[in-house]
């Protein structure tokens, strides 16, 4: 599993996510929207299942669980990656230390997986999100009008693994 022996800063744990660890998340106003949406729909459970059964970690700073992710896959060598994070993750200290640890996240999935492509969607308006799917090199293929599950924009953004 990528997690084995996974080299992280000193007080970030990664380990495998579980459906039950997305409680304790404090998410942001429009993610908690978004999941309260799915929840009305029985969608988010049956998400998390799927989610937990694939390559997929909780990121832990300090004793908190700051962000869930993993990724699915769609088709052989393509998957679609996903990451709910704790509004924590936007102060700068805890910030550093978990995305100094998630480059090497996705290049692990990456090469457990076999991928030559990982997928993403990104609120379009959500600026933070997008520079830093962009600093770990996916970039912009379009924009999905309306698709969130607050009818925002979305923009689905890739990176291709040679």
């Amino acid at each position: 599993m990528f997690l084995a022996d996974f080299p992280v800063p000193d007080g970030v744990r990664l380990i495998p996510f579980q459906a039950s660890h997305r409680h304790a998340i404090k998410l942001t106003a429009f993610e908690a929207h978004s999941m309260a949406t799915l929840e009305q729909t029985g969608q988010a459970s049956a998400m998390f299942e799927i989610q937990a059964a694939s390559p997929s970690f909780t990121g832990v700073v300090d004793g908190r669980v700051v962000a869930c992710g993993g990724a699915t896959h769609c088709y052989p060598g393509v998957a679609e990656m996903w990451l709910l994070a704790d509004e924590c993750l936007y102060s700068f200290a805890i910030r550093r230390k978990f995305w100094a640890t998630f480059p090497r996240v996705i290049e692990a999935l990456a090469q457990e997986m076999g991928l030559v492509r990982a997928q993403c969607v990104v609120l379009s308006s959500f600026h933070t999100s997008v520079k830093m799917m962009e600093r770990l090199y996916f970039k912009k293929e379009g924009l999905l009008r309306k698709a969130s599950p607050t009818h925002k924009d979305l923009f689905v953004m890739a990176r291709l693994f040679e």
